[in-house]
């Protein structure tokens, strides 16, 4: 009978943690959770910078 319990107090435990770190992974950190660059997050002006700095070599 503990040993049940145990094990039933274990799994609730593992399924809450599991529950929390796909919340945690949907939430937003910040203003933009979609993750695809179209918020200013990437500095476009470097990479044409840096682009046109390797097509002159």
């Amino acid at each position: 009978m503990i040993q049940q319990i145990l094990i039933g107090i274990i799994f609730i435990g593992a399924v809450y943690y599991v529950a929390q770190m796909i919340y945690q992974k949907f939430t937003a950190k910040s203003g933009c959770a979609s993750g695809c660059g179209k918020c200013g997050a990437l500095d476009v002006d470097a990479i044409l910078k840096a682009e046109k700095a390797k097509s002159k070599i």
